[in-house]
């Protein structure tokens, strides 16, 4: 079709030709509509180089699918952004709520080995299922988060208070996965054709969730003690200027004093760094 194509161009006049063998093209001044694979996509953008008047586009099922995709985006980030808004208000951190909305991620790693598992495609059903386990991940996130705050609001330690919470919301959050995969499971092992509509977006939903939940049990605490040295380092160094600019001293910083579940303590105490 391609070289037949040029064999026609050269021919012709490429702003008012029609070329009758080929039924899927229709060239004129402005649109150039083409249905031809999507590896010949390179070769058609080399070729509008050479004929910058000419303009094509995708038609079909890509069509569909950009505008599939321009919508869901147009949901989902009003979405993430609420959420986000909801967890500041909560924790009263804006590092808080960055570090929860990073475990999305972890729950799309499983997401995509799982259909590399089961030999499928991602589908539109397959994003749907993603924007159904960022919210189940970030509930996972936000368990674990709130017991950490709550150890730290009852005097432990920082080290203490993760492993507590670990100890504390192992059993939670594995319950949840368990009980969640196995009701997924039917869906999972249906062979029926009138099943596979909802397949991919079951496959999302629980190997998002076993990969999802097991890596936010190592991978929030790395991440929390990771934020409260990068707080610890800048809390010190802010008392330093004040006391070379002023010669003022301040309390001694550690590595709970930094975290806002110590200083809601203080607040509610009507206490102040300066006392």
């Amino acid at each position: 079709i391609i070289k037949c194509f040029f064999k026609e161009l050269h021919r012709s006049d490429p702003f008012s030709a029609s070329f009758r063998p080929f039924r899927p093209f229709r060239l004129s001044s402005r649109l150039f509509v083409f249905s031809l694979p999507f590896r010949s996509f390179r070769f058609f953008v080399t070729f509008r180089k050479q004929v910058p008047a000419i303009h094509f586009e995708l038609g079909g099922m890509e069509r569909h699918n950009k505008n599939f995709n321009r919508s869901l985006k147009r949901a989902y980030t009003p979405a993430i952004v609420a959420i986000v808004v909801l967890l500041i208000l909560v924790f009263r951190s804006k590092a808080q709520a960055f570090l929860i909305i990073l475990m999305i991620p972890l729950g799309l790693i499983g997401s995509i080995w799982g259909h590399f598992f089961h030999g499928m495609m991602i589908s539109r059903m397959s994003m749907f299922g993603i924007i159904a386990l960022s919210g189940i991940v970030i509930n996972d996130s936000i368990v674990f988060m709130d017991q950490i705050n709550r150890n730290i609001r009852e005097g432990m330690k920082i080290h203490q208070a993760i492993y507590e919470a670990g100890i504390n919301r192992l059993r939670p959050i594995l319950m949840t996965t368990i009980t969640t995969v196995v009701g997924l499971a039917p869906i999972l092992l249906e062979r029926s054709f009138q099943a596979q509509l909802v397949v991919p977006m079951a496959v999302t939903l629980a190997w998002g969730m076993i990969f999802g939940s097991v890596l936010i049990l190592f991978m929030l605490p790395c991440y929390y003690l990771l934020l409260n040295d990068i707080r610890f380092l800048l809390e010190r160094f802010r008392k330093w200027l004040i006391y070379f600019y002023t010669g003022k001293k301040m309390q001694k910083t550690t590595l709970e004093s930094v975290e806002p579940a110590y200083a809601e303590i203080h607040l509610f105490r009507g206490e102040t760094d300066n006392e």
